[in-house]
């Protein structure tokens, strides 16, 4: 292998490290503006939260149970 190919590999290298580098900002914002927002709005739907009357920490599926037996919702559909 020539000397100007080994160049040519290494700035290669270098540019796809560059490219790399550049990624991690946008996973960064992906965490914080997508993935944080759906865990909170998951953990918000397993829990019984009201505002009003204060937290109740009551995780399961007992939201679920209670939108599915719910007339409108099987109206709606």
């Amino acid at each position: 292998m020539t000397t100007q190919a080994k160049k040519r590999r290494g700035a290669t290298y270098e540019l796809q490290r560059g490219y790399r580098l550049m990624i991690v900002p946008a996973l960064i914002a992906v965490g914080i503006f997508a993935i944080v927002p759906l865990a909170g709005m998951l953990g918000l739907a397993f829990s019984d939260y009201h505002l009003i009357r204060g937290t109740k920490w009551d995780f399961g599926f007992h939201n679920f149970a209670k939108m599915l037996s719910d007339k409108r919702l099987m109206n709606s559909v």
